[in-house]
């Protein structure tokens, strides 16, 4: 066979087509089913009803971590005064943890994104790796870009990591809130009536938050905490939300006319803690009086 047949039979051979490249951010699951994680959600699709009590002691868990770092701030030991049923509303009252949760979600996609590349395009990755060095510095494993350092598999590795970035996330959050609350006055303002005293008699104090038996209390002028019964409380009331009426400028002074041939009356500067002057006995204050003819009466 010449060349030139050999040629032409090499080009009607397709080259072989490339893949495209996958830039999925979801974690490669090919050779993980005996993952922690994999195991327990094919447990919860034969048993549903473990996803609510595993969500259930989660809660309970981070609501009890989150109350105690958020009042040790104001020394005040919350653990004594709360009941079962309170951890777990402890962790759904506010929002910024269902963010930190989708933060710490965020990282940890972000930080294992080249091995997930690496794992997903292996052909793909050893191209961009013969091409350039930078490329070679992302995708070359690493103790901060690669799981294998733990010696767990890649989504069980990325559970902890989450977990561990919500714990440190909302123990930072909290322990912040409680600066803020001591130093800057922030916080839910409210006036306090206890049981007994006259509705006049309200105390202005900082609201913390509130147990099945307790309202805890942040006291700024003394600056300290205090757990009161809720039975001995008559009254919470929040500040008034009332605006002023704003007041208009006041306009220019209009000139005073002056007729010609007559000195203009200006009222003499009163203080304003002078008594009005009084009109002589038996004359009027704008002087005596006239009669139809102009004449003055007697």
């Amino acid at each position: 066979m010449t060349q030139k047949k050999r040629t032409q039979q090499a080009r009607r051979v397709p080259a072989p087509a490339v893949a495209p490249m996958d830039w999925s951010l979801i974690p490669v699951a090919d050779g993980s089913d005996d993952s922690l994680v994999l195991q327990f959600v094919q447990r919860v699709r034969r048993e549903p009803a473990l996803l609510f009590t595993t969500a259930y002691l989660l809660l309970s868990m981070l609501g009890l971590w989150c109350s105690y770092w958020f009042y040790r701030g104001f020394r005040l030991p919350v653990l004594d005064y709360l009941q079962a049923s309170d951890f777990l509303v402890a962790g759904v009252r506010d929002p910024v943890y269902a963010l930190v949760l989708l933060v710490g979600v965020a990282i940890v996609l972000l930080v294992s994104w080249p091995e997930t590349l690496r794992l997903r395009n292996p052909a793909r990755v050893r191209g961009l790796c013969a091409r350039h060095r930078g490329w070679r510095l992302l995708f070359t494993p690493s103790a901060l870009t690669s799981w294998q350092s733990t010696g767990l598999r890649p989504l069980t590795a990325m559970v902890a990591a989450v977990g561990l970035t919500m714990v440190a996330g909302s123990a930072l959050y909290v322990s912040s809130r409680a600066q803020a609350i001591r130093q800057d006055d922030a916080g839910n303002p409210v006036l306090v009536q206890f049981s007994g005293q006259a509705s006049t008699a309200l105390r202005p104090a900082r609201l913390l938050g509130t147990s099945s038996a307790f309202v805890f209390l942040w006291w700024p002028d003394q600056q300290r905490a205090e757990a009161v019964p809720i039975a001995t409380i008559a009254r919470l009331q929040a500040p008034s939300l009332r605006s002023e009426t704003p007041v208009a400028p006041a306009g220019p002074a209009r000139p005073v006319q002056v007729a010609p041939g007559k000195a203009a009356s200006v009222p003499a500067a009163r203080h304003p803690g002078a008594a009005l002057p009084v009109p002589a006995q038996g004359v009027p204050a704008d002087g005596p009086v006239k009669d139809e003819v102009g004449q003055p009466q007697p």
